[in-house]
């Protein structure tokens, strides 16, 4: 997977479903990814997402307001930016297990790609799959 010597070593700042592709921050410093991941920081999270069918007004609308997922949980609002007839930017401040997935089954539709692009501040900056860069956090 990763080809790194101190792979043991390393902490992950949230996780990636089997089926989804993405960024992924991983450190060395516990810390750091507390202060990432922790919901009380609401960082935002920023996923490209392709859908089964068109999304409609209606459904943009319930997203931007949040949802009730299927175990009762109300999300808080997402940002939403319309790409293509089946594509959107959504962007959201929580991590709930499959919350994308969930989501947009809470509204009618169903993801069929989902790709994470951003994790606060934090981007692919033009990584390609299977690709990492070391970053110096400190400066």
């Amino acid at each position: 997977m990763l080809d790194c010597p101190y792979v043991n070593l390393l902490h992950v700042a949230g996780r990636l479903d089997t089926d989804t592709e993405g960024l992924l921050l991983l450190s060395n410093d516990g810390q750091f990814i507390h202060q990432t991941i922790s919901p009380k920081r609401e960082k935002e999270k920023e996923y490209e997402v392709w859908l089964r069918s068109p999304i409609s007004a209606e459904e943009c609308e319930s997203l931007r307001q949040g949802v009730k997922l299927d175990d009762g949980y109300l999300t808080k609002p997402a940002k939403i930016e319309h790409i293509e007839e089946k594509k959107i930017l959504l962007t959201i401040t929580e991590g709930k297990y499959h919350q994308v997935k969930r989501m947009l089954q809470a509204v009618g539709n169903e993801v069929i790609y989902l790709k994470r692009l951003r994790i606060g501040a934090w981007t692919l900056d033009g990584l390609e799959k299977g690709e990492w860069k070391l970053i110096n956090i400190d400066g």
